[in-house]
């Protein structure tokens, strides 16, 4: 008989976790740390020694607590499995702003996603100042354009053509 495998945890992302390089640097901590414990186990079977760990950096320490779960041998493969695989099936957004937005304003924003959207969406900002102001959103299948540089362009382009007619 197999041994029973433990069932994927469905993780909730914590807000300092924001796009894929957020998760991808999530994802080799936990393997890194999984590497860790394997070495400490044999080392303690092979002679005995105690061996620690180290301690989980704070994205790490938010996803745990995030969770309610308990930083320990059984449930740490299991979260490096849940980010392998959140890596590949996550939705994720695009959002082009035209400045760097401040820290509470990208919580606030990926919050909204992760509300509204789906809990485990990754956020992926980019930065284009030729927006003017406004956003450009992308998701898998649309782009959403709520530029004003892009309104601006298509009320120029009305006015030069009431303005051509009204010439002729």
């Amino acid at each position: 008989m197999e041994p029973k495998q433990p069932a994927i945890i469905a993780l909730k992302l914590p807000t300092s976790v924001v796009g894929p390089q957020d998760l991808l640097h999530l994802e080799r901590e936990a393997d890194r740390l999984v590497e860790e414990l394997l070495q400490a186990r044999v080392a303690k079977e092979q002679a005995g020694a105690e061996r620690s760990i180290s301690r989980p950096g704070v994205r790490l320490s938010d996803l745990f607590k995030v969770n309610g779960l308990e930083f320990d041998e059984q449930t740490l493969p299991q979260v490096s499995r849940q980010l392998h695989q959140l890596r590949t099936q996550a939705p994720r957004v695009r959002l082009s702003l035209a400045g760097e937005p401040g820290d509470d304003s990208m919580s606030k924003v990926v919050e909204w996603f992760r509300k509204e959207v789906h809990p485990q969406v990754l956020v992926q900002l980019g930065v284009q100042p030729a927006i003017a102001a406004g956003c450009v959103l992308h998701t898998s299948k649309r782009r959403y354009d709520w530029a004003i540089r892009t309104k601006l362009n298509r009320s120029t382009t009305a006015f030069a053509k009431v303005m051509k007619e009204i010439s002729s």
